[in-house]
């Protein structure tokens, strides 16, 4: 009976974070330098062919860049909770590896000596990151403690890879505003080539979290207990490094660097719907989506027609978050 209620319990909370995130997605659409009525947009998605100004702005920029900021989301979200449970750390961010501030390296890289944009920028950002992974992996190899070693290495190499970053910036000229804007993170690049690419790295993420998630909770029980139960925890291990590489990567290489979407989300939501990682790792897709559409709507909004970078607007809104779950932690059992 217990078993049923908590069932009936975890899709009505499915439920209620469905409305909320349709109610994000209006607010999104209607809201910007020119606003746009809810008639305007069932009328839009009633007939594509509209050649109105509302049903462009809806079409050719608001929409990708709404699909472009919830994929972000999830990505970022399913990240943080793959290193959450990687490293059995509640602080435990998708940047923990390294592989965000190497994403952005190959970005800039790509950005001052090739010139590049679109799609090239994005393969470059990928590269860095992916490159950034593997020689983590391949130097924690050679150590004993495989996960306190990966998180010495990834601190060690963001430190690196953004000083790098930092150098790099001198030579940029006038390219230097543009770049720093971007580094900020924001999606003012969005299109649809970009958000197809996104939703195929994160459906591909958040299907192998979905597969992964059993083992991931008897990881969480401890190395001791996951090897006595038959898991292969070193492969485990790699498969979740993979999963936030992957993600994080992507999500660098075409918006920029946002962060405590990572970091918060997962929190949030096991306040919810608790520990049970089958559970979880759907739920924080969606609150990923949610909190990185709603920030990025208040950032092209708030300043309109100017745009605040959106890693500033997750950062003022994640911060005081992360103080009082930090303050919760300290009163109670938030995160067992």
């Amino acid at each position: 009976m217990d078993k049923v209620n908590s069932q009936r319990s975890y899709l009505w909370q499915l439920g209620l974070m469905f409305v909320l995130s349709c109610a994000v997605l209006l607010m999104a659409l209607c809201c910007g330098a020119v606003k746009i009525s809810p008639a305007q947009i069932i009328e839009t998605f009633s007939d594509f062919d509209g050649n109105s100004t509302a049903s462009q702005i809806i079409i050719n920029t608001r929409f990708p860049r709404i699909i472009l900021a919830g994929l972000s989301g999830m990505s970022l979200s399913l990240a943080g909770l793959a290193a959450q449970t990687l490293f059995r750390n509640p602080l435990a961010s998708p940047y923990m590896l390294g592989v965000s501030n190497g994403s952005a390296l190959g970005a800039v890289t790509g950005m001052l000596i090739g010139g590049l944009n679109g799609a090239s920028l994005t393969a470059c950002g990928i590269a860095g990151g992916i490159i950034s992974l593997l020689l983590i992996k391949f130097l924690a190899s050679r150590a004993g403690n495989f996960t306190g070693t990966i998180l010495l290495l990834g601190i060690a190499s963001n430190a690196l890879f953004s000083a790098l970053v930092s150098g790099m910036l001198l030579f940029a000229g006038e390219r230097l505003q543009g770049i720093i804007f971007w580094l900020m993170g924001g999606f003012w690049r969005a299109s649809w080539p970009a958000s197809g690419m996104l939703a195929f790295s994160t459906m591909g993420g958040l299907t192998g979290m979905l597969l992964l998630a059993p083992a991931m909770n008897v990881l969480l029980l401890g190395d001791k207990t996951a090897i006595s139960s038959g898991l292969n925890l070193r492969r485990l291990q790699l498969w979740l490094m993979l999963i936030v590489a992957i993600l994080s990567a992507t999500v660098v290489s075409v918006a920029g660097v946002i962060g405590f979407i990572g970091l918060i989300v997962p929190h949030l939501t096991r306040i919810v719907c608790g520990p049970e990682l089958r559970k979880l790792v759907p739920a924080c897709a969606v609150g990923g989506a949610i909190l990185t559409v709603a920030a990025d709507t208040v950032a092209r909004t708030m300043c309109s027609p100017a745009e605040i970078p959106v890693g500033i607007i997750t950062s003022l809104i994640g911060a005081p978050i992360l103080v009082w779950l930090i303050l919760a932690k300290a009163r109670g059992n938030l995160w067992q």
